[in-house]
């Protein structure tokens, strides 16, 4: 829903050059998400069920190789951000003046992934007690900030694409930090995951 807003102001503030650039670093990045969704359905079965049948030490390895397996994306995310950003520009042929907001822009991104690594790693808890109301609210809260970070920055300051960045990486952290917060709630024996 947040895109139906932004993406039509994103488009008339930064033109289709920056918005371009900003949907080419969000697409790439993106792919590690869906791995990490996967991951994270299939060990959650597993680790619901070391939790339900009181199988401690089950229950804590599956979240161990739950939170490994993200920390694994999120080194690869980084690596390929790093190699991405050697070969990309050239290839998909961005300005010349458009090349530094690009690479900058696709960092920021790739961090922005790696702390949502860090907060999915969270949010397997609150799928493992039912409560998925608590990822609706993280990601209402998560939205609600990138979208209102966007209209500030761009609005007020100026039309600079890793301002999109910048706004994703916030909203992330701001995802991991509602998601420990019920992670704490709702499961408080658990070691931490961060």
């Amino acid at each position: 829903m947040s895109g139906v807003v932004v993406t039509p102001f994103l488009v008339r503030r930064l033109g289709l050059d920056l918005f371009g650039i900003a949907a080419l670093t969000t697409s790439a990045i993106a792919y590690v998400s869906l791995i990490s969704g996967a991951i994270n359905n299939v060990a959650g079965r597993y680790w619901v069920e070391g939790l339900h049948g009181r199988d401690v030490n089950l229950s804590e390895r599956v979240h161990s190789t739950i939170v490994f397996s993200n920390r694994v994306l999120t080194i690869l995310a980084l690596g390929l951000a790093l190699v991405a950003t050697g070969f990309l520009a050239d290839f998909c042929r961005i300005p010349v003046a458009l090349v530094m907001p690009f690479k900058v822009t696709f960092w920021l991104t790739a961090i922005a992934v790696a702390f949502n690594q860090i907060a999915v790693s969270y949010a397997a808890i609150s799928y493992a007690y039912n409560r998925l109301d608590v990822q609706s609210r993280s990601g209402i809260v998560s939205s609600v900030l990138r979208m209102g970070m966007i209209f500030l920055c761009i609005g007020l300051i100026g039309a600079w694409v890793e301002f999109v960045a910048v706004a994703g990486l916030v909203s992330a952290i701001a995802g991991i930090l509602v998601f420990r917060r019920y992670a704490q709630l709702l499961h408080p024996s658990l070691r931490a995951c961060a």
